[in-house]
C-alpha cells in the first residue's frame, strides 16, 4: 500500500507531516500489509497528472493545468515525455483568502461583477504568467474543472466559453442559478469558479482546455517509481 501525499499535505509543518506519516502507516501495518507514506512535492504532482492523460488518451504531446485548493500543477510534454512541471501556491482556497472581503468575486449579482473579479485575481495569479503553455491539446484537471465542465456539459471549452457562462453566472440570483443547476452550497462560489479560471487560463496564453478525467492517482499507479508492483 503506498499513500502519498499532495498539496495540503505539503503545507503541513516537518513535524507534523512525520506525525501523520507514521500514524497512516502504523494503521496499514497492523493489517499485515507492507506500507509506504510520503509526501510528493508539486513538480511530481503534476508529472502525475501528465501521465494520466497520457494513460487516459494515448496521447505523447499534451500539456495539463490541474486545480487544487491550495496549489495549480501545470505540466506540459513532447514524444512521451514531460519537458516542464511546476507547481505554485495559487489554488482556489489559497488565493480565495488572499482577496479582500468586499471582493466582487463574493459581492451581489451584477453585470459588471464577472470582470471586476477577473481583475482582481489577474495580479494574484500573475505568476502563471511565465509559465505559457504552448501545446493545442490542454486539459484541465481538478474538482473545479469538473464543475465547470459540468456546468456547461462540453468535453472541450474555449476561454471564451468560460467568460460568456461566468458573465451570466456572477449576474444571476439565487433563484436563477438553482436553475442552472447549481445546489445552493456552490453558489456562493460560482462566480469566483469562473472568473478564477478564465484569468488563469489567460495569465497561461491557453484559448481551449479539454476535459480530464481524473487527476494524479492513475499517473501514480502506472508509475514504477511510487508502485514498483503496477508495471
Amino acid at each position: 500500500v503506498s499513500l502519498l501525499g499532495t498539496g495540503g499535505f505539503r503545507r503541513l509543518s516537518s513535524s507534523a507531516q512525520k506525525t501523520a506519516m507514521t500514524g497512516l502507516a502504523e494503521t496499514i501495518f497492523e493489517t499485515g500489509l507492507p506500507a509506504t507514506v510520503r509526501g510528493i512535492s508539486g513538480e511530481e504532482e503534476a508529472l502525475l497528472a501528465w501521465r494520466s492523460i497520457r494513460a487516459e488518451t494515448g496521447s505523447d504531446s499534451h500539456a495539463i493545468i490541474e486545480t487544487g485548493g491550495a496549489t495549480v500543477q501545470v505540466a506540459t510534454g513532447t514524444d512521451g515525455q514531460v519537458r516542464r512541471s511546476i507547481s505554485l501556491p495559487l489554488g482556489m482556497n489559497e488565493t480565495r483568502n488572499r482577496l479582500k472581503k468586499e471582493s466582487a468575486c463574493f459581492s451581489a449579482p451584477s453585470v459588471d461583477r464577472f470582470d471586476t473579479c477577473k481583475r482582481e485575481l489577474l495580479p494574484l495569479l500573475g505568476p502563471l504568467r511565465q509559465w505559457t503553455v504552448p501545446e493545442r491539446n490542454t486539459y484541465g484537471l481538478g474538482n473545479p474543472y469538473a464543475a465547470i465542465f459540468k456546468q456547461l456539459d462540453r468535453d472541450e471549452l474555449k476561454r471564451t466559453d468560460i467568460d460568456a457562462r461566468g458573465r451570466l453566472l456572477c449576474a444571476a440570483d439565487a433563484e436563477q442559478l438553482s436553475e442552472y443547476g447549481i445546489a445552493a452550497e456552490h453558489q456562493k462560489l460560482t462566480c469566483y469558479l469562473f472568473a478564477f479560471h478564465s484569468a488563469q487560463l489567460e495569465l497561461l496564453g491557453v484559448e481551449s482546455v479539454q476535459k480530464g478525467s481524473g487527476s494524479w492517482p492513475p499517473g501514480a499507479a502506472l508509475s514504477p517509481e511510487f508502485f514498483p508492483s503496477c508495471r
